[in-house]
């Protein structure tokens, strides 16, 4: 818009830029691949302040900066996926627990330390009977809520140099480390 005050289609907001000092507006969205991420506006308390050269350069700064606010978005999209793989490659996705392959590399490094150290390592069994009931009669969600408060008071009772690790369904083991004697 080149003149606030004598452009009819400006007669809802003219009020407010006679209060604010301007006589026309350049505003362009700020687009890239037909994504619209917001829009740059530009006051100019002259009338006809903005020539076609000046709107050219802007529309081109606009762009711009949507293609640079898409980049950083989309990178930072990408960093979550790539964290929440690596976790997930490692862990259980329902309760956050050590899954198998970290359950190993844990196991491994106990073994080695308990060989430097002379200590003992114990390796428990965890099974949940009756589990298949609870999912059947009350559904997976309650299952999902009945494995994570179970896990929850499982850590109560370790160490925290200890793993509780889930294998599958309703069954876990737990690693017990750095033990001085069998009792």
């Amino acid at each position: 818009n080149q003149d606030y005050l004598s452009n009819p289609r400006m007669k809802p907001w003219r009020d407010q830029a006679i209060k604010l000092g301007y006589q026309s507006i350049v505003a362009l969205p700020m687009q890239s691949n037909n994504i619209v991420v917001g829009a740059i506006s530009i006051y100019s308390d002259e009338p006809h302040a903005f020539v076609e050269e000046e709107v050219e350069l802007l529309e081109e700064l606009a762009n711009d900066l949507a293609f640079g606010i898409i980049s950083i978005r989309t990178r930072s999209a990408n960093e979550e996926m790539e964290k929440r793989n690596e976790f997930l490659a490692y862990h259980d996705p329902l309760t956050n627990l050590p899954n198998r392959l970290l359950l190993r590399d844990r196991y491994e490094q106990a073994v080695a330390l308990a060989q430097r150290q002379n200590s003992l390592i114990a390796i428990l069994f965890l099974d949940l009977d009756n589990f298949k009931h609870i999912n059947d009669s009350l559904g997976h969600t309650i299952g999902d809520l009945l494995l994570k408060l179970t896990v929850e008071r499982m850590q109560l009772c370790i160490r925290a140099t200890d793993t509780i690790s889930r294998q599958g369904g309703d069954e876990f083991i737990i690693l017990l480390t750095n033990l001085h004697d069998i009792e």
